[in-house]
C-alpha cells in the first residue's frame, strides 16, 4: 500500500490560472481538487479556491466523496477531519471540520495518505509511524493501514465510525491504493 515519497507538480488550470506545488489530487465524481503547500485546496476545473486549510496543518492528503459532499483531511499521524459543503463541493466549510478518526493526537508526523472508495463509502488510510515500534502495537493506529467505515454517514464522529487495522508496519506512507477485489475478499 505505500508508495515512494510524494512528487510536486505545478500546472496551468484550464483557465489560464497557475496552481503551484501541488502535493496531493483528489477527484469526485464532478471535480478535481488540489493540495498545495500551505494548506489550500484548489477545484481544479475552476482555479478557484475550495477552502484554505491553514486552521487543520499538518494536511497531509485529502479524499473526498464521490459526490463532492464530504471532504476528509489527513491532518498527519494525528487525526481525520471532514469537511462538509453545501454547493456540490465548489468549496467547503473549514469551520465545520469534525473529526471522524482519531490516530495519535500527539503526533508530530505530517506523513500519510487517504483514499475514498467510491464503490463502497470506505475511506482507507496509510498513517505513519512517528513513535519506535508504533506500527506494530496494536494498541496504536500509527504507522497502519485503516479501513474506516461510516465516516460518510451523515453526523459522523469518532465516536460512530468503524476502524480496522487492515495492514501494519508502515513508517512515512505517502501514497495508498486498494485493490478493490482483495479489500472486499481478503481471503
Amino acid at each position: 500500500f505505500a508508495i515512494a515519497p510524494d512528487p510536486r507538480y505545478e500546472l496551468e488550470v484550464a483557465f489560464g490560472s497557475p496552481a503551484p506545488n501541488i502535493t496531493r489530487f483528489a477527484a469526485s465524481s464532478t471535480h478535481t481538487y488540489g493540495l498545495v503547500k500551505g494548506g489550500k485546496v484548489f477545484v481544479l476545473d475552476g482555479a478557484s479556491v475550495a477552502v484554505d486549510l491553514a486552521a487543520l496543518e499538518p494536511a497531509a492528503d485529502i479524499g473526498v466523496s464521490k459526490d463532492g459532499t464530504y471532504l476528509f483531511v489527513l491532518r498527519g499521524a494525528r487525526e481525520i477531519v471532514r469537511l462538509a459543503s453545501t454547493n456540490g463541493g465548489l468549496t467547503f466549510d473549514a469551520a465545520s471540520a469534525v473529526p471522524v478518526v482519531s490516530i495519535a493526537p500527539a503526533s508530530t508526523s505530517e506523513a500519510g495518505a487517504i483514499f475514498v472508495d467510491p464503490t463502497n463509502d470506505v475511506l482507507w488510510a496509510a498513517t505513519a509511524d512517528d513513535t519506535p515500534s508504533g506500527a506494530q502495537d496494536d494498541a496504536k493506529r500509527t504507522g497502519k493501514v485503516l479501513r474506516v467505515t461510516g465516516a460518510l454517514a451523515p453526523g459522523a464522529t469518532t465516536n460512530t465510525t468503524t476502524v480496522d487495522v487492515f495492514a501494519r508496519g508502515f513508517h512515512q506512507p505517502s501514497g495508498i491504493t486498494v485493490d478493490h477485489a482483495a479489500a472486499l475478499n481478503p481471503d
